[in-house]
């Protein structure tokens, strides 16, 4: 009984360690628009994609800790004017962001990751729009959590934290010609 209650107390004080830690972990509040109540974000970077072609587009940026911009970058496969689009879009928001808090105090930010797939106009029934369709599903199925396997409805996180960056869902983007 006596060793009962000692493995009990030894158990008890590595779960509440194990506690403990993860609210240190989870302390970091990525920044977000003064405007909402989430830290996403929606970009359009309103350009016309060919017929029948799609890409997965991959933005990235940095909030400075007073709320201003601090690095953007666009992946290779960005169609023409993609980057300036965005870059514009961002800037319009210089002042309006609440900065990434560590335990209480602003900090330059992790990456803001977000992954766009951008579709030209196409046949449902195309290849390219079944492979990027599933491609998109995959990656938005990243954010999906089931808390209880007896629920039929999963909850979406509105971000996953790695030790760089924040990975947003990903957002759908159809252009049309």
């Amino acid at each position: 009984m006596k060793k009962a209650k000692i493995v009990i107390n030894i158990l008890t004080f590595l779960l509440i360690g194990r506690i403990s830690s993860a609210q240190e972990i989870s302390q970091t509040i990525p920044p977000q628009l003064k405007t909402q109540s989430t830290p996403s974000l929606s970009l359009y970077a309103g350009f016309r994609q060919q017929r029948d072609s799609a890409a997965v587009v991959t933005v990235k940026f940095k909030i400075t800790e007073t709320g201003f911009l601090d690095t953007l970058f666009v992946s290779s496969n960005a169609p023409n004017g993609y980057f300036e689009n965005i870059q514009k879009q961002l800037f319009k928001f210089n002042g309006k962001w609440i900065p990434q808090k560590r335990h209480g105090e602003f900090e330059k930010s992790k990456w803001l990751i977000y992954r766009h797939y951008v579709m030209g106009p196409s046949n449902r029934n195309s290849r390219i729009w079944a492979e990027v369709e599933s491609s998109y599903k995959r990656d938005y199925e990243l954010f999906r959590c089931q808390h209880n396997p007896k629920r039929s409805l999963q909850c979406l996180t509105p971000y996953i934290e790695g030790p760089d960056f924040f990975l947003f869902p990903p957002e759908w983007y159809p252009t049309y010609q």
